[in-house]
């Protein structure tokens, strides 16, 4: 195998923060970890585009770019339902939430 203990641990990071976003995403009960895991899913993401990204070749780069602020954006509304529902319900936890608006 001809792969560099640099690259290993590049990639590696972009993989662990994607896997543990997406189980976070999936497993978490509270919003607000929700959306931390869904962070840390896209932080994944745009680490795994700028390590493909060469000197010469700008594709990648701006799709990382572009991840970011769909990052930012998604994460700024997102917090704004938390706050909404955390101020009507007062939890994130989805279940007390469900239980609540189900009455």
């Amino acid at each position: 195998m001809n792969a560099s203990m640099g690259n290993l641990f590049h990639y590696g990071m972009a993989m662990i923060l994607c896997l543990a976003g997406f189980h976070g995403i999936f497993f978490y009960g509270s919003l607000a970890k929700k959306t931390a895991a869904w962070c840390g899913f896209q932080m994944g993401l745009i680490l795994f585009l700028i390590q493909l990204t060469p000197s010469g070749a700008p594709l990648p780069l701006v799709l990382a770019i572009e991840v970011g602020v769909m990052t930012l954006t998604v994460t700024a509304l997102l917090g704004i339902f938390c706050l909404k529902l955390h101020r009507r319900y007062k939890t994130l936890q989805v279940d007390e939430i469900v239980r609540r608006a189900s009455k």
